[in-house]
């Protein structure tokens, strides 16, 4: 990885290394079992039974028009099974982004494993929940939204609160949301007036995360990340 893409991802790489030193010599005995690509998402289950999820980033693939073109997209896609996962960890850092979703997602499975394995000390793993669920946004907050997060638009939209949405693709929104719609050269802006950051997990495929977290106002004692 060059350092151009080091400093797109440090999120990721920082949860690689950690992941990594948490499973020591473990990790080079578990093999992934099974990786299915889907439309939406990409999923993979490793020799230990967990599992883990990643955003399928068709658009992202511009061979994706035919099956043979399609192909090249995932090359040796029907050799998976039974291959170390550190022959996959690496493709989190890969410019093609199908072996980064399947990369992302084995990093999920092995951050569920250590779930498993109660390596987790500092911070409070909850199941079965929603961000929101713990968290009560003000009526005079102003919250960005990442990505076309539909739930978390209506319950803003329910609620009258300020908000403005970032999407790479505008035409993923309705025509009453365009209202909220955030141009590209006003982004930096909203992010750094944001008292609410709500990102999709979408964010560690196109590598925009650390950029989107960069220019926000950490200074604000009540800003919250929610992803």
């Amino acid at each position: 990885m060059n350092d151009i893409e080091h400093e797109k991802a440090v999120l990721l790489k920082e949860t690689y290394d950690s992941v990594k030193f948490m499973l020591g010599e473990s990790i080079e005995k578990l093999t992934v079992d099974r990786v299915v690509i889907g439309i939406f998402f990409t999923g993979i289950k490793l020799s230990n039974g967990t599992g883990g999820l990643c955003y399928t980033p068709v658009k992202m693939i511009p061979q994706a028009v035919c099956c043979p073109s399609s192909a090249k997209a995932m090359p040796n896609s029907g050799k998976m099974r039974g291959k170390n996962v550190l022959s996959f960890t690496e493709d989190i850092f890969s410019q093609n982004p199908l072996k980064k979703a399947v990369g992302i997602a084995v990093l999920n499975a092995l951050s569920e494993t250590c779930r498993q394995k109660n390596l987790y000390k500092d911070y409070k793993y909850v199941i079965d929940a929603d961000p929101l669920d713990y968290i009560t946004i003000p009526n005079d907050a102003y919250t960005v939204v990442v990505g076309a997060l539909l739930p978390y638009i209506k319950m803003l939209k329910k609620n009258r609160n300020s908000y403005g949405i970032l999407e790479l693709d505008p035409r993923t929104l309705k025509d009453e949301e365009m209202s909220h719609y955030v141009k590209p050269e006003k982004t930096e802006d909203a992010i750094s007036k944001a008292d609410y950051l709500l990102i999709t997990g979408t964010t560690l495929i196109n590598d925009t995360l650390d950029e989107i977290l960069s220019k926000s106002n950490y200074s604000r004692t009540n800003c919250k990340f929610i992803s």
